[in-house]
């Protein structure tokens, strides 16, 4: 990217994007089941870019446009592995999702970096308001380096497995040239890793399973790949640069794309960085273009998320201190 940046330390609006400069790192979020309010998962680091550091989760109520933080009440581990503990309240969260149980209840699966590398696992409930009530977690394997879930409503999950965790910013640089594997998608179920090994691309991210159908961001391989589970190979593409978590609603797959080099973010003048990006809504049956936004020099960039909520899209990043939204 050869081009001016723009100076987002005002916090105003654009003509097209609406900001609100209350969060920190918001690099996912998920839509609560009445749809009044954004589940913030607000990141706290990875490598090899940073070490990772405290997170927080907070909740975003879209009629008021305010927001705070989430309580989270520990209970017993129920939905994890019996032999995964935590005695630490605190949490560095990265992709996250919602889903409802056989039971009926909400399951909240979080990929979790602090300060132990683990999958944390909530029932999400509302009295006076909206909480997280941790049920358990499973220790993730010290060769594994986790970025997106998507839950079963039997507690069961698929997550990406990015890059070794010891990886370096030149080994990463390289992938991201030479775009070869560095990653899988990975099953858990009965307290048990399976690797799916037809998985296999350039940093696995973003993840949404629909019907017998997975899809997966793969950063590095600058694609959207849809896996048959039944047959274990590859169905669906799509070509995209730098797809991030990925959002199914209705018939469509949510998703943002860098419009510029991964080494550019070495560039930005400061946290904020109006590096261009786009938006993309793609058919969840075979991945065809639906639509596409473009924006280019606007009040935000590194976009990670996009999820529509009404006639808005809102999103956030693991690199910005806002959230934002445009008219669908």
């Amino acid at each position: 990217y050869i081009g001016p940046f723009k100076d987002l330390s005002d916090c105003s609006n654009s003509q097209v994007l609406t900001v609100y400069c209350i969060t920190s790192n918001p690099e996912d979020l998920a839509l609560t089941p009445d749809n009044q309010s954004l589940i913030v998962s607000e990141f706290g680091g990875i490598r090899p870019y940073e070490e990772s550091q405290e997170g927080s989760f907070s909740i975003f109520d879209l009629t008021t446009s305010s927001i705070k933080e989430m309580p989270v009440i520990m209970d017993l581990n129920v939905w994890g592995d019996p032999e995964c503990q935590r005695d630490s309240d605190t949490f560095g969260p990265h992709g996250i999702d919602l889903n409802k149980r056989i039971d009926g209840s909400y399951q909240l699966a979080v990929v979790n970096h602090y300060p132990t590398e683990t999958i944390e696992l909530f029932e999400l409930r509302k009295d006076e308001q909206w909480s997280l009530i941790w049920k358990g977690c499973v220790n993730v394997p010290t060769k594994y380096y986790f970025n997106d879930i998507a839950l079963e409503s039997d507690g069961s999950f698929y997550v990406t497995h990015m890059y070794p965790r010891e990886i370096t910013i030149a080994a990463w640089l390289n992938a991201a040239l030479f775009k070869y594997s560095t990653g899988l998608v990975l099953f858990w179920s009965h307290n048990k890793f399976e690797e799916l090994e037809f998985t296999k691309a350039g940093q696995p991210n973003g993840i949404v399973k629909s019907g017998n159908t997975l899809y997966v961001a793969n950063n590095l391989s600058d694609s959207i790949t849809g896996y048959d589970l039944v047959e274990q190979q590859e169905i669906a593409h799509f070509h995209i640069n730098s797809p991030d978590n990925l959002i199914l609603q209705d018939d469509s797959i949510w998703v943002t794309s860098l419009e510029h080099e991964a080494v550019d973010v070495l560039s930005c003048p400061s946290e904020q960085c109006s590096l261009p990006f786009n938006v993309y809504s793609l058919s969840s049956q075979d991945l065809k273009l639906q639509k596409v936004y473009s924006f280019n020099e606007d009040v935000m960039g590194l976009p990670t998320v996009a999820l529509p909520v009404d006639d808005k899209i809102w999103m956030g990043s693991f690199r910005l201190d806002r959230l934002v939204n445009f008219d669908k």
